[in-house]
């Protein structure tokens, strides 16, 4: 690249449904647990059931990662958590888009993944790299509110970038500046510890970090051709998804698959767990030719379908599992749902008690 003409390469940019992927939400709770905080207590506080962790490409609101990060902070007394969970970041903690940055060749494919994948990670805000040939620039914008307890996010990011650029490239690298959107700490001992001293800016307009052009050459130590062409379509597949029709009844289901064992949660509940008003999330479902209700009842039937198939609970366990408050309601809808009573469909499958 010659100077004068800059590269620059913008991420996708505000969605109006702000999340963050379970991969990062685990990496959180199990740092802040080799911390000694109690995953169960952070989970609790965000209002988080530990069922949803299962798939690292689910997705957690905004709300509720802000949460998460600021109750870390409390519990482990530390005001510095989102540096330090940045400084333990591994691959896995981006998901496909780590994999696919470790296995590249040279930094610079490596930092270019970032604003193109990622959606695969979060969209709280927009990531923008850019060069003009004498410093290389990676940041990111936050798309939230003013006033949102965003310190520890802003560090993790920066933290991460920077800890992951020293591990794929096994070097600590040259800082020119580090940009943080917040104000200026008092004590600065753990960034001039972590980031070597480098020269930094608080209130700025973005967070970032600066570093010289010439670095982007610098070789990895894992590049794997194959294994960055499976990240790379991997990743490209997980952005697909998230940007196809139907995702948003796709999250309020799993919303409902990880509730329905202790209760049928009602919009109202499933729209804040979203970060949504009821308002949007009824808008939405309508856009995608469906509703509240009757995404309930899909998921109440396939659960209906798998209890009665591969479990011995009784009839009365299943509808109060399925948060039936009376035996008949939840006999009336299976037979909508199938044509037969619950007990001729046990039956029929060749269950025997």
């Amino acid at each position: 690249m010659e100077s004068g003409h800059p590269l620059v390469i913008t991420g996708h940019g505000q969605d109006a449904n702000e999340h963050l992927s379970v991969a990062w939400i685990n990496n959180l709770l199990s740092v802040a647990q080799q911390f000694g905080a109690s995953s169960k207590t952070l989970l609790s506080e965000a209002g988080l059931d530990a069922q949803i962790l299962r798939n690292p490409v689910d997705r957690v609101s905004k709300a509720q990662t802000l949460t998460l990060l600021n109750a870390a902070c409390r519990e482990l007394n530390d005001p510095f958590f989102g540096l330090h969970l940045g400084e333990q970041i591994r691959p896995a903690a981006f998901n496909a888009l780590g994999y696919a940055a470790m296995s590249c060749a040279t930094l610079e494919d490596a930092v270019q993944l970032i604003p193109r994948y990622d959606d695969v990670m979060e969209n709280f805000g927009r990531t923008l790299f850019s060069s003009d040939g004498q410093f290389a620039t990676l940041s990111w914008r936050s798309n939230c509110a003013m006033g949102e307890p965003l310190r520890p996010l802003q560090e993790a990011i920066v933290s991460a970038w920077v800890s992951f650029g020293r591990w794929i490239t096994g070097q600590r690298g040259m800082i020119t500046q580090l940009q943080f959107a917040h104000p200026k700490p008092a004590d600065l001992r753990e960034y001039q510890r972590l980031f070597d001293n480098a020269p930094m800016q608080f209130d700025a307009p973005q967070n970032a970090l600066i570093f010289p052009h010439f670095q982007l050459a610098m070789p990895l130590n894992q590049h794997d051709p194959e294994l960055n062409r499976l990240m790379r379509s991997k990743a490209e597949a997980i952005v697909n998804s998230l940007n196809q029709p139907g995702v948003t009844t796709r999250q309020v289901a799993r919303l409902l698959q990880a509730s329905l064992p202790r209760e049928a949660p009602n919009i109202q509940k499933v729209a804040r767990e979203m970060a949504m008003s009821e308002r949007t999330l009824r808008r939405r479902l309508s856009a995608e030719n469906t509703s509240y209700q009757t995404v309930l009842d899909q998921v109440r039937h396939e659960l209906a379908l798998f209890y009665l198939r591969e479990t011995t609970m009784s009839i009365f366990e299943i509808a109060q599992l399925l948060g039936y408050a009376e035996h008949s309601s939840f006999s009336h809808a299976f037979r909508q749902w199938t044509g037969c009573s619950a007990q001729e469909y046990r039956q029929q499958q060749g269950w025997k008690k």
